[in-house]
């Protein structure tokens, strides 16, 4: 099995614990991270038990991971000349390729 891991941060300003509409001009920074392969732990011969603790270490430490990275993306600023443009990330800061999504066809821009 493959899991998918993601953190977010920001939610918590746009539906507060108690409110009953969500807050507009708020923002939500998702941040999903490479799948995680358990084929290492799911081959060996241990007992069910060990191999439940060892999948939920590794999902824990990818999710520590990615929490530190969505709190510091969720504090950059994008660029001046890029505010209007949405979904806007310096991707190439952690390591990863850059690139926009356009809004009209939702294809990454050069």
């Amino acid at each position: 099995p493959l899991v998918v891991p993601f953190v977010h941060t920001g939610m918590q300003d746009v539906m507060p614990i108690g409110a009953k509409f969500p807050k507009i001009g708020k923002t939500i920074t998702v941040l999903v991270g490479d799948p995680i392969d358990f084929e290492d732990i799911i081959n060996k011969n241990v007992s069910r038990g060990r191999m439940y603790d060892a999948v939920a270490a590794r999902i824990g430490t990818h999710l520590q991971k990615l929490k530190l990275q969505v709190e510091e993306l969720a504090a950059m600023e994008p660029p001046k000349h890029l505010l209007n443009v949405q979904n806007y990330l310096d991707w190439e800061t952690l390591g990863i390729e850059n690139f926009i999504v356009s809004e009209s066809d939702n294809s990454p821009l050069p």
